[in-house]
């Protein structure tokens, strides 16, 4: 970051290509809110460097549009307060108004005329009510877009381009540089024709941000062993063990095939050992059984580092520890992305913060019910087998007992 400069480079390069219509593109974590909002305070006649603040002269109201959570969550107005906007008009140090509204609300605001308007997350794809909505309030307005994924294809970009004028309509678009599948009733589009021109449109609305990562990624790869002979089994005989019926299809098969490869003893012991290494953790999941053995693990980890300290302390002191009771006293418990729950704030050494991203934390004597299931698997589906052979050699005995002694039914 320059030392003159409350932006970093690339953003304040980005802040003086930007202009009205134009896509601000940004990968996550690159301050596209931050730039979005210098931009607009210069374009108002605010000066916003370290050596010099300039307040904006009659600003334009402002409106912005983004995503249900980060409205709720309050993130632009954070970004708001080192421009000394808010949008209350108790807190804003100017007259204009602010808005921060969501998606689904953008039917609400085309009839405004003469404002400075954010998309935040483009959602302008397709033929929806929020593209027909975008292009009404783009006519009347100054506008620009922040997103990180503009588009794949050069469909993705047909509003923007109508909402500056490129082109007069969609037919426009589609009869020039569409050529369509003619054996479908539906539109496809097989290949663009006039790609130079379409180029040229796309990079004349995008502004890139040059923004590099600094942290390093490094990726480990650890195999774990799982029970050979009780998946090859489910694969011949299509028997589900855990709920003691035949597979009904393919999607069940694989599910079950899935959940013995991920309930593996030595899965769980691998987890326990890493979540040991690493107290502070993320781990994606996709089942509730997969979230219960993450929960038991992150448990086992810290008994077993909370015991490894109370030992370590009574031995320096000459005393031995019988027993450890961790489970009751955790600091933090966990928890998930199903309720929109944040994720848990912890700095002390030896206190789990891992964030389960897909459903809420099991409680702990479901936790606890989950680990004994994962530990005592392999009895379950013992039990789930012999219970099989009991009724299929039960199936055998009524089948002999319904016919003669010669051999014929009755």
């Amino acid at each position: 970051m320059n030392r003159q400069e409350l932006l970093y480079d690339y953003q304040r390069e980005a802040v003086d290509k930007l202009s009205n219509g134009k896509i601000l593109l940004g990968a996550v974590g690159s301050g596209k809110s931050r730039t979005a909002l210098a931009y607009y305070f210069e374009k108002n006649g605010g000066i916003f460097r370290r050596d010099g603040f300039k307040k904006m002269v009659n600003p334009r109201n402002l409106l912005i549009i983004t995503t249900p959570k980060k409205r709720d969550d309050g993130d632009w107005v954070r970004e708001m307060l080192s421009f000394r906007l808010h949008p209350d008009p108790k807190l804003n140090y100017y007259k204009n108004d602010i808005l921060i509204d969501s998606w689904n609300n953008i039917k609400k605001y085309i009839n405004l005329s003469g404002w400075d308007i954010l998309f935040d997350e483009q959602h302008l794809n397709g033929y929806g009510a929020w593209a027909k909505a975008f292009l009404k309030i783009a006519k009347k307005n100054d506008w620009i877009v922040l997103t990180a994924t503009p588009g794949d294809n050069y469909e993705q970009y047909l509003t923007i381009w109508l909402a500056n004028g490129y082109f007069r309509n969609a037919s426009e678009f589609y009869s020039n540089h569409c050529i369509m599948n003619p054996y479908i009733k539906f539109r496809k589009i097989m290949r663009y024709t006039g790609t130079k021109r379409l180029e040229r449109l796309k990079e004349n609305v995008l502004v890139r941000m040059n923004y590099t990562p600094r942290n390093t990624q490094h990726h480990a790869d650890i195999f774990v062993d799982y029970d050979v002979k009780l998946y090859k089994d489910a694969v011949r005989r299509r028997w589900d063990v855990y709920k003691d019926q035949p597979m009904q299809s393919a999607t069940e098969m694989c599910y079950v095939l899935r959940k013995i490869v991920n309930t593996s003893e030595d899965r769980i012991q691998k987890l326990v050992e890493l979540t040991e290494e690493h107290p502070k953790s993320i781990i994606f999941y996709n089942f509730d059984y997969e979230r219960d053995i993450i929960g038991v693990s992150r448990i086992a980890a810290l008994v077993r580092t909370r015991a490894a300290r109370k030992e370590a302390a009574h031995a320096r002191r000459g005393g031995c520890l019988d027993r450890v009771d961790a489970v009751g006293n955790l600091a933090d418990r966990g928890c998930g992305g199903e309720k929109g729950t944040p994720e848990p704030r912890c700095d002390r050494a030896g206190v789990s913060g891992i964030y389960f991203t897909e459903r809420c934390c099991a409680r702990d004597q479901r936790s606890q019910g989950g680990y004994q299931s994962a530990l005592g698997r392999r009895r379950f589906l013992d039990a789930g087998k012999n219970q099989s052979e009991q009724q299929s050699a039960d199936r055998t005995a009524a089948k002999a007992q319904r016919t003669h002694p010669c051999g014929a039914r009755p």
